[in-house]
């Protein structure tokens, strides 16, 4: 199991046959005033990404290790990692060999995201990902991002913790920092050899180190 800033990263890829459905949740009040106004105020910075992951299993070995993980979250207990596996940054140029940052089509990142805190700001980098293959291609880096400025029509980030050997256009994707949703999980073997577990993970946006 990878592991990243002393937490368990789940780099177990979805099933591209059936793309992952994320259920964005965010705590709203709404005030309603005697003349028909309404009032909404937004306690959370950001939504809560939550998202179900298809665990596959191949045989006894495979079984082990999601036991083992399972076993390591104490019901919902202990967080985790889980990568997006999108393309929630897209580099504006090809890279170089090894960068220690790189430049980003305008999203709004360094204006609206970056400054919300440390929910968005650490990454997944899939170093070739030039052909577009799903899932991308190791190796994989994790970084956090630890600053950002932005121009007329692109943004920078930088990475902290050493340099990254990227391909010409890598993925970047946004780690999630989740808890498990229920402390029980179900394994389904459907066949002899075969399994399946759905696990289903609950974003920690403001408890992202």
């Amino acid at each position: 199991m990878t592991q990243y800033l002393g937490l368990d990263l789940l780099d177990i890829a979805p099933s591209w046959n059936t793309p992952p459905a994320d259920a964005p949740q965010a705590r709203v009040e709404v005030v309603e005033s005697p003349f028909g106004a309404r009032f909404y105020d937004f306690r959370d910075k950001a939504p809560r990404w939550n998202r179900k992951v298809l665990w596959h299993l191949f045989g006894q070995a495979d079984a082990k290790v999601l036991r083992e993980f399972l076993n390591a979250r104490k019901g919902r207990t202990v967080p985790f990692w889980l990568p997006s596996w999108e393309a929630d940054l897209t580099v504006s140029y090809n890279l170089g060999a090894t960068v220690t940052g790189c430049r980003i089509h305008k999203i709004g990142y360094a204006d609206s995201v970056f400054p919300m805190g440390n929910m968005r700001r650490h990454v997944q980098i899939a170093s070739d990902y030039t052909s577009y293959v799903l899932p991308p291609l190791a190796p994989y880096y994790y970084r956090k991002i630890t600053g950002s400025s932005s121009f007329d029509a692109d943004e920078d980030v930088l990475f902290w913790s050493g340099g990254v050997t990227a391909g010409r256009r890598p993925l970047i994707s946004f780690l999630r920092l989740c808890r498990l949703a229920d402390d029980v999980q179900r394994i389904e073997w459907t066949a002899t050899g075969f399994a399946a577990c759905a696990l289903e993970a609950v974003e920690l946006p403001e408890e992202a180190p």
